[in-house]
């Protein structure tokens, strides 16, 4: 997340996206850049998932997930960016690792037990992803 934060573009976009969202043309490049990326993270999460063993619950897709979890991604950013240090709860854990853990058993059919088990099996052996538009 560091570099993100640190990234000029990532900044200018965000800035950018605040800024002038009325703008047809920041609009339209926005929405293409988000969801060219959105298609990239869900193929990844469905290969994660996968290698770990869990299943989607009826109705969510990888894309939901992706939307999801992209959202959460931003907020993060933009509170680091704003406080100089990624911000924690009280446990000490990274806001950003809390929230998508807490996601997980709503998205996915999995219990918050077994995604703690589930962590503890780092690393997994991941097939090859396709690229994306393939």
């Amino acid at each position: 997340m560091a570099s993100s934060v640190e990234d000029p573009v990532v900044a200018l976009q965000t800035f950018l996206e605040a800024a002038l969202p009325h703008k047809p043309t920041i609009r339209e490049a926005a929405a293409r850049i988000e969801s060219e990326m959105l298609r990239v993270w869900a193929t990844l999460y469905e290969v994660l998932l996968t290698a770990y063993g869990v299943r989607l619950r009826p109705g969510v897709t990888y894309m939901d997930i992706a939307a999801l979890f992209n959202t959460v991604i931003e907020g993060a950013l933009l509170r680091t960016r704003s406080l100089g240090v990624a911000p924690r709860i009280s446990t000490g854990e990274h806001i950003l690792a809390a929230a998508i853990i807490k996601m997980l058993p709503g998205l996915c059919e999995i219990t918050p037990v077994e995604v703690e088990t589930r962590r503890r099996l780092l690393p997994v052996a991941l097939p090859d992803a396709p690229v994306a538009g393939e």
